[in-house]
């Protein structure tokens, strides 16, 4: 099952964009709702693709999905199906999580919820039948938000960010700087893009930023035994 276990990764890599603060017109949001697609691929094998569509709420609250689908060889034998919802809220600029949500379907099936509860100053997470609890920090995400506040500390002309991200048992320090500009060639076109790194000791992403498309991440790739990369094919602005 180890190109289910890889397929998953890319799944849980993928992650959105910024677009320009002028686009923006709901308070103080950087970012304007968008709908993206990958093409997703293993060690250059293609094995899917994945759709990240940023939506306002009624309330005050946005919405990020991520739909990844196996449509080539095993993915696509096996069913893959994942989705990670987040809910959150900009503050001053930044996202801070609401609510996340992972369902993954197919030959297993998993499901992980987390509620940021900001009245009690604490973190619930169910994962599975399991549950944890513990303190929350202002400004905490779901993983699923990394390249939003990425993208949104990009637009604000910071090179180093540490975020702090919310895991099955305790929020972790995420430690990101840009390393290189570097153009990039993907399925959208060719674009002048930062090379953004993680720098602690995971040392397992990398995302290339398009300053010319408001901090648009054309490509994320997810390091390990294997490589797993996202490469943009289109884009288009959303409601």
């Amino acid at each position: 099952m180890n190109v289910l276990r890889v397929f998953l990764v890319a799944a849980l890599a993928a992650a959105p964009l910024g677009v320009p603060a002028s686009a923006a017109s709901s308070g103080n949001a950087p970012i304007a709702p968008f709908h993206l697609e990958y093409v997703t691929s293993r060690n250059g094998t293609m094995l899917g693709h994945t759709t990240l569509d940023l939506s306002r709420n009624g309330d005050g609250t946005w919405t990020l999905r991520s739909d990844t689908n196996g449509t080539e060889g095993l993915a696509s034998l096996l069913g893959i199906h994942v989705t990670e919802t987040s809910h959150f809220r900009w503050q001053a600029g930044k996202p801070a999580s609401v609510s996340y949500e992972y369902v993954q379907d197919g030959i297993k099936s998993r499901k992980r919820s987390i509620v940021f509860d900001a009245d009690n100053a604490q973190i619930d997470v169910m994962d599975g039948s399991k549950r944890h609890e513990y303190a929350l920090q202002p400004e905490s995400i779901d993983r699923n938000l990394v390249s939003v506040a990425l993208a949104a500390a990009l637009a604000q002309g910071d090179r180093e960010m540490t975020i702090p991200v919310a895991t099955k048992r305790m929020l972790k320090p995420q430690h990101y700087k840009i390393v290189a500009d570097e153009p990039v060639k993907v399925p959208a076109g060719s674009w002048d893009s930062v090379r953004v790194e993680r720098i602690d000791a995971d040392k397992d992403m990398t995302i290339w930023f398009a300053k010319s498309l408001g901090w648009l991440p054309v490509r994320i790739q997810k390091a390990g035994h294997n490589t797993v990369t996202l490469d943009l094919i289109s884009m288009k602005a959303s409601r």
